[in-house]
């Protein structure tokens, strides 16, 4: 067959001029500039293709690698689905920072930068019925509690001497408050009806002992118990509202009789002792799990104490006094138990600490329910 005449191409059609070009049947084979060109195009776009499949291989691998925590049968559906490696990775970060959050709260709460919530109790989140229920033993119920009457304001404070008396009692408070230079949380029982003439008079009596000694303003927390005509004392429920009402994370019960004080001196050895004591506070304002003391004479250190000893614990302490006898039994003789309970709640490891100038008597007037006081002597 004869070859066909190509004709020569012109000048500017993109040949190179001195390139030999090469005759073959129906075809011939020139290299044009453009062809050159061709063929860079073609090595990028194969890079960026091997870029493009590298990316590809890599997530898969990371598919592969992610389906494989998966049983067998999800695995299928769980590579089909768009997007699982940028959900995955989002999940991650986001997991990470909310535990890196997690552990610096927590890093910086342990060193002790939130100290405002270590004086803090379990007993301030808990509804004032429910904690009655726990800690009072009254029956009837009490007509109403009314806490701090007085709307005494809150202070930062460490200790508080917790007490009971009976409405024909109040005078015996201007004693403890020239002597007792912290809080008193005062529990005081009445039969009067609340909101009528005789509470009212109550209240502007407490009121004028205020007036009288300017401290009371700040350290007299007054809260009223309207009993029942038909309930009968209960010298250790008492007590433990006054505790369950204390401005204070630490509280030293007095079950004695009002009319005698303790030393001014009481207050602040209490405060000041070691930090290892029952009483002491840590550095940084923390307190700590601490053994409840007993206050008593050198002549009573162990169990059986000196009737009526204070006792110094925490306000939140899971021990509360209980009544284990008869109605119209002596107060002496349930605080006794409640020593007792103490005791063996923490089995034996109790603090015994001796205050000069204590010392057991027998009963003295303004107490109700009692067959022994507990005299504090001024040093």
């Amino acid at each position: 067959m004869p070859l066909a005449k190509i004709p020569y191409p012109a000048a500017g059609d993109g040949i190179l001029s001195d390139t030999p070009y090469s005759w073959t049947e129906s075809k011939v084979h020139v290299p044009y500039e453009s062809a050159v060109a061709e063929d860079d195009g073609e090595a990028l776009s194969r890079k960026g293709k091997y870029r493009t499949s590298s990316r590809r291989s890599s997530i898969a691998r990371w598919e592969n690698w992610l389906s494989g925590f998966a049983p067998s049968a999800l695995r299928p559906w769980l590579l089909n689905l768009p997007m699982l490696p940028t959900f995955a990775l989002a999940y991650c970060l986001i997991s990470a920072l909310v535990l890196s959050g997690y552990i610096y709260t927590g890093f910086w709460k342990s060193l002790g930068f939130n100290a405002a919530s270590s004086d803090s109790s379990l007993l301030d989140h808990i509804a004032l019925d429910h904690l009655l229920t726990k800690v009072s033993a009254l029956y009837p119920q009490p007509l109403q509690l009314v806490p701090n009457a007085l709307l005494t304001p809150p202070a930062s404070l460490t200790f508080s001497a917790c007490l009971w008396i009976n409405e024909a009692d109040v005078e015996y408070i201007e004693g403890w408050a020239a002597e007792w230079r912290g809080p008193l949380s005062l529990l005081i029982a009445t039969n009067a009806t609340p909101a009528s003439p005789e509470h009212n008079g109550l209240t502007d009596k407490l009121a004028a002992l205020q007036r009288k000694h300017p401290p009371l303003k700040q350290n007299l927390f007054v809260h009223l118990l309207h009993l029942d005509s038909r309930t009968e004392p209960r010298p250790n429920s008492f007590l433990n509202l006054a505790r369950l009402l204390a401005p204070s994370p630490r509280v030293v019960l007095f079950p004695g009789n009002l009319s005698v004080v303790p030393p001014k001196t009481l207050y602040q050895t209490l405060l000041h002792q070691l930090p290892s004591s029952s009483s002491a506070m840590t550095i940084q304002g923390h307190s700590r799990k601490r053994r409840p003391a007993v206050l008593t004479s050198k002549e009573r250190t162990s169990f059986p104490f000196m009737p009526l000893a204070p006792l110094v614990l925490a306000r939140d302490d899971s021990t509360w006094c209980t009544e284990r006898f008869f109605a119209g039994m002596p107060r002496v003789m349930d605080w006794e138990e409640c020593l007792w309970q103490v005791w063996l709640a923490n089995f034996g490891d109790i603090e015994v600490r001796q205050v000069q100038g204590i010392s057991s008597s027998n009963d003295a007037p303004g107490a109700v329910g009692s067959a022994a006081v507990v005299r504090l002597y001024s040093l």
